[in-house]
């Protein structure tokens, strides 16, 4: 993976899990042991900023929750053999998203 992209702007670890996060907005979460990306997450404006206009895109989710502890909806999208997630944040409705292939 590093191959192919441009040196990382950050490196570390979250919840137990090697990520890498990239200028333009991305960042690459990474299995160590099976050496692949598990999931991508997608900093809202390097697609729309707007709220309104991300659900227009997407349409309606196949699933929706509230998270109590960090005050956001995630819901959930799918698109063939992936999943794509939306954490929005209730409180300043910023976003994010997460791709993972179908497990």
């Amino acid at each position: 993976m590093l191959t192919k992209l441009s040196t990382p702007s950050d490196e570390g670890y979250f919840e137990g899990a090697h990520y890498y996060s990239f200028s333009g907005g991305a960042t690459y979460f990474y299995d160590d042991a099976e050496r692949k990306v598990t999931s991508i997450a997608i900093n809202s404006d390097s697609i729309t900023n707007d709220l309104a206009e991300l659900e227009m895109i997407l349409g309606e989710p196949v699933s929706s929750d509230y998270d109590e502890e960090t005050k956001s909806i995630m819901n959930c999208y799918q698109f063939g053999a992936y999943r794509l997630m939306t954490h929005i944040d209730t409180t300043n409705q910023s976003f994010i998203m997460d791709l993972e292939k179908n497990k």
